[in-house]
């Protein structure tokens, strides 16, 4: 089972003015690094303006963010730390959802709420990485396209939610995730995380609905290494409707095997709860 723990952004200790990020930086590229330090320096004075909103948010504590507001109603957008976080990205960051989350939301239009700090993270991309399920759901509430919408690293809401081993908030996600996020390559990703997480009932349900995720083939990774050919070098044969290529999604060799095995299983299971 994934731990919860790695998906707690580390904001307990961040200050605006020396903000981290919600994910490691080492997904920046040099270029960015180097916009990242300009803007630490440019931006260090602008953002203790932001202090008191920084820390209501955190606290969840509404009163004093809606005085905040009064005083600055362009802050409800504003990004208030070095990593470009809004109000919103750090209060469900911090676990908050009612009536924070609830009365921010009001304040803010469709647009707004799909807002990403400099990781590509959106709001609803942080609930699914600290598995606030109750922010979850006012963010879709407000706007239904948040979930496909694909974050860092290319990973959508659901799939960070998986990564991060959130059941309440992965259930939730696949209810109102567009289908057809659930196909190809990004569907087997989502399937390998729900493995990784021991989520096998999940898993299975996911196979049930989606029968082509136990068939792919990364035909693109086929051509590049010749892998049209299900014999190994020692002459076994992997099982012909699982072949696609588990190094593409970041699988170490002895990771797939567990995996494989644990896919293949679920092929044969005749049942399992109803989880949505």
């Amino acid at each position: 089972m994934a731990s919860s723990s790695r998906g707690r952004q580390n904001i307990d200790n961040e200050e605006p003015a020396g903000d981290d990020g919600a994910l490691s930086n080492q997904s920046l590229t040099s270029q960015k690094k180097k916009r990242y330090k300009k803007k630490k320096k440019k931006s260090k004075k602008d953002l203790t303006w932001y202090h008191p909103l920084y820390k209501a948010a955190l606290k969840g504590d509404w009163e004093s963010a809606r005085q905040f507001f009064d005083l600055e109603p362009d802050a409800v957008t504003a990004e208030i730390t070095l990593a470009s976080r809004t109000a919103l990205h750090i209060t469900v960051g911090a676990g908050h959802a009612t009536p924070f989350i609830d009365k921010l939301v009001d304040l803010m239009s469709l647009e707004a709420l799909a807002l990403t700090e400099d990781d590509g993270c959106t709001a609803l991309g942080y609930a699914g990485i600290n598995g606030n399920t109750k922010a979850a759901e006012i963010l879709v509430r407000k706007n239904p396209n948040l979930p496909n919408m694909y974050q860092h690293w290319k990973h959508i809401p659901l799939r960070l939610a998986a990564k991060y081993g959130h059941r309440d908030t992965l259930v939730f996600l696949l209810s109102v995730t567009d289908n057809t996020l659930f196909t190809g390559r990004a569907g087997i990703s989502i399937l390998k995380h729900l493995i990784v997480a021991g989520f096998h009932d999940v898993a299975l349900n996911l196979v049930k609905r989606y029968p082509g995720l136990a068939s792919y083939r990364d035909r693109k990774k086929d051509g590049q290494k010749g892998m049209n050919k299900a014999d190994d070098k020692d002459g076994r044969r992997d099982h012909p409707s699982i072949l696609f290529s588990w190094n593409s999604l970041g699988i170490s060799q002895w990771d797939s095997s567990h995996i494989l095995a644990t896919a293949y299983l679920l092929m044969f299971v005749s049942a399992a709860p109803t989880l949505y």
